[in-house]
């Protein structure tokens, strides 16, 4: 393996499927594994059935090359498509994976394809977080790392007549041609090369593809989405999924055509009347024996004496237990009642019939930077107030509310600034984006998710909450943004931005209008504010118009109520033309760099039928930036910056009346900012809260009538 295959990762890989050494400290739950090559500090069953921790050893030192497997790796086949409606559920079964490690290593490891559906709820057992599947179980060990429970262990499921079937039980003289050493420096080469050689692809003259499987499991792009590991570590997590063999390929004598090999994590099934091989259902068979429900008769004639034999009490009280003495600390409480299906956004038919909210042409909004500032956010409230402004512009992201896990929420911190603008009197626009990490399987800064069905389930979740028709006492939100500037690669998780990309965010906004019109008709959904970039390259932008109409072209006028927009000014004064910034170089050049690129915008929804509705201005400004070179080409003075500020709302009261609702002045300055940050530069105020010119301007037009 070019050298590389030391110890510490041999011992990583192999140590995903037995405890690891965090748990040396903890009695481990009694898996009766009966064959452990344990790293250091992981437990061993000894003959009571009881765990001790074995002795640590010394790291050896680095492994030998890998041998090539005896046949080439069947490729795996694609896994079924999944539901329309939240990616973890199982629609066959009724259950979902709700936690986001076992997930993880459901997805890495192949899916469905070698663990079936899941068949229960997560549930205690022994201490410890669990879930069954179809075919194998699965348990989280302390530090989060996922151990796959050896079903196939005979001192776990030591049943060998099972629904018509006989399996061979454990071949304990195969067992003991296993490596036994794991100080051994080659230990886990060894290990796997044992598997190629006690693993046939033909037996008794059958194709039985045992080994194979084995190492067709799981292909490279499933196990490292990032193609970070070298090939060579395939087989690795290979074991991970089967473990050692713990027998001999070995016909049924009941049926001739079956042959069965058993493995610590499974049984391999081959039937020469379909020529397939397949895993049998064990983590359905031990179901079976806990629950009493479809449990073959000789299955429960072979359970008989078993402590999981009928354990499970449906309706029972915590922890739904027969003999709760013989599982401590379990608790199988609902663990095999089957949950609600979520709700399929694509199913429903929500569509544009007018918005549930027009604003007066202008409304006065700015955003500010509430979250994770109790200290500031009476003092900026207070500062918008003393404005004459009605709204602000606050960010949510869903990785700080939904991040523990899907369907773990975690509203304090936006609870505290929905509750606070309320009390003040103040309506809300709540810009939504930023994907938790669970949510993608590789990691995208600010890329949308993996499932677009989980952002629609969380903005459900926000407007069920928040939304103008909550009666939930923690104050209300009037409307949200769906993402951010989506016509930027940065605000995409840095892929191209192009017609396609653009049909991928309509996708997105019709999910999240489904969502958060069912959770509240009222909500008012803007679309993804556009930023006028004068750029036109699918590795770092798209104009503005032009990713509007593709928006129009993939069907984005039935979801959204308001159309969201940016725009800055440049070093443009507001009324200067688009055409006439286009014609001066010393303005930039291009109509992306005039506060009337606004009026662009508007000409493409008329083009596509789409007058009706109203643009929110959802960031404009100037800055005044001396530092940072991208922005400081077209900085104004902070003067200059007042006067354009107050000429620009005046410019839209007087000229773009009726379309033109809220526009959301860019911005309150965060307590944190120093010269360095360039949203610093286009504040009104400092971040100690002291005004700049742009503030009393603003305050002295709103109270004199100058804006009305």
């Amino acid at each position: 393996m070019r050298g590389i295959i030391t110890w510490g990762l041999v011992g990583l890989l192999l140590a995903a499927c037995m405890p690891a050494s965090p748990l040396a400290s903890r009695s481990f739950p009694v898996v009766e594994m009966a064959l452990s090559s344990a790293p250091e500090g992981a437990p061993q069953v000894v003959g009571d059935g009881s765990t001790e921790a074995l002795t640590p050893v010394a790291e050896p030192a680095a492994a030998t090359a890998l041998p090539p497997p005896a046949a080439p790796a069947a490729a795996a086949a694609s896994p079924p498509a999944r539901p329309a409606a939240d990616s973890r559920y199982f629609a066959e079964t009724g259950f979902r994976i709700g936690n986001r490690y076992f997930y993880k290593f459901f997805r890495e490891l192949g899916g469905t394809r070698n663990f079936g559906p899941p068949i229960s709820r997560q549930f205690r057992y022994l201490g410890f977080p669990a879930q069954l599947f179809q075919n194998r179980m699965l348990l989280l060990q302390l530090d989060n790392s996922v151990y796959v429970v050896p079903l196939g262990n005979s001192a776990f499921f030591p049943i060998t007549q099972v629904d018509g079937m006989t399996l061979p039980p454990v071949d304990e003289a195969l067992v003991a041609q296993m490596p036994q050493d794991p100080q051994a420096p080659d230990y886990a080469i060894q290990t796997i090369a044992k598997v190629q050689e006690l693993v046939p692809d033909e037996f008794n003259g059958q194709p039985v593809r045992f080994l194979s499987t084995y190492f067709g499991s799981v292909t490279y792009e499933e196990a490292f989405p990032l193609g970070d590991q070298p090939p060579e570590v395939l087989p690795y997590i290979a074991f991970q999924l089967w473990g050692r063999p713990l027998s001999r390929p070995t016909p049924d004598p009941n049926n001739p055509d079956r042959i069965y090999q058993r493995f610590e994590y499974g049984v391999m099934a081959f039937d020469a009347s379909t020529g397939t091989t397949t895993s049998l259902p064990l983590g359905a068979y031990f179901k079976a024996i806990l629950t009493g429900e479809n449990l073959p008769a000789d299955l429960a004639a072979a359970a008989q004496g078993s402590r999981f034999l009928g354990q499970y009490q449906p309706g029972a009280p915590p922890p739904a237990l027969a003999r709760p003495n013989e599982l401590p600390d379990s608790n199988f409480a609902d663990a095999f009642v089957a949950e609600a299906p979520p709700i399929a956004w694509d199913a429903l038919n929500f569509t544009y019939a007018g918005a549930p909210f027009r604003a007066n042409s202008p409304e006065y909004g700015i955003s500010v930077f509430l979250w994770g500032e109790p200290g500031t956010t009476a003092r900026d409230l207070e500062k918008v107030r003393d404005l004459g402004f009605g709204w602000i512009r606050q960010l949510f992201q869903w990785r700080n509310i939904e991040g523990a896990d899907k369907g773990q929420f975690d509203w304090s911190e936006a609870d505290r600034i929905v509750q606070a603008a309320t009390n003040a009197g103040i309506k809300i626009i709540a810009r939504l984006d930023y994907s938790p990490e669970w949510s993608q399987r590789v990691p995208a800064p600010n890329g949308p998710p993996d499932d677009l069905t989980d952002f629609a389930d969380f903005v459900y979740a926000f407007v069920q909450r928040y939304g103008p028709s909550s009666t939930a006492g923690v104050g209300r939100v009037d409307a949200i943004e769906v993402w951010n500037e989506p016509n930027l690669t940065r605000e995409w998780g840095g892929r191209p931005i192009d017609q396609q990309q653009a049909a991928e965010y309509v996708r997105m906004l019709k999910l999240a209008y489904q969502a958060a019109k069912q959770a509240d008709p009222n909500i008012v959904v803007v679309s993804a504010g556009l930023t006028p970039t004068g750029t036109q390259d699918p590795a770092v932008a798209q104009p503005d118009d032009v990713y509007l109409q593709w928006m129009y072209d993939a069907g984005a006028a039935a979801y959204f109520d308001v159309l969201g927009a940016h725009g800055a000014g440049y070093r443009a004064p507001p009324e200067m033309s688009p055409e006439e910034v286009a014609a001066d170089p010393s303005y930039g050049g291009h109509p992306s760099f005039s506060f009337r690129r606004v009026e662009q915008l508007r000409d493409v929804m008329v083009r596509n039928g789409d007058a009706e509705k109203q643009i929110w201005v959802l960031e404009f400004g100037w800055t005044s930036d001396e530092v940072n070179p991208a922005y400081a080409w077209h900085r104004v003075s902070e003067q200059e910056k007042a006067d354009y500020i107050v000429r620009a709302f005046r410019w839209a009261h007087e000229n773009w009346a009726p379309w033109i609702g809220v526009m959301v002045l860019w911005n309150l300055a965060a307590p944190g900012w120093t010269r360095q940050n360039e949203e610093y530069w286009w504040s009104i105020t400092n971040p100690d809260g002291s005004v700049r010119p742009a503030y009393e301007a603003l305050r002295a037009a709103r109270q004199s009538g100058e804006l009305p």
